[in-house]
């Protein structure tokens, strides 16, 4: 797993990136894909999660904001 990486742009070549690496250097690099989903600005969906948490199950929610 990557922390800290800035996204530049969508083009034909992909998706390109920069990130600092383990010695503080800064790095590019380019995603070769074909499809990107953006999902931004959504609310969070956990209808499982605070029951599942109630039963002992350890969980972690990726990618979503934090409920109050």
């Amino acid at each position: 797993m990557m922390n800290g990486i800035n996204y530049h742009y969508i083009d034909d070549d992909g998706l390109p990136y920069s990130f600092l690496d383990k010695f503080r250097t800064y790095q590019k690099n380019t995603l070769l894909i074909d499809n990107i989903i953006i999902c931004a600005g959504q609310e969070a969906y956990q209808p499982l999660l605070i029951p599942l948490e109630q039963r002992g199950k350890m969980l972690h929610a990726v990618g979503v904001r934090k409920l109050q």
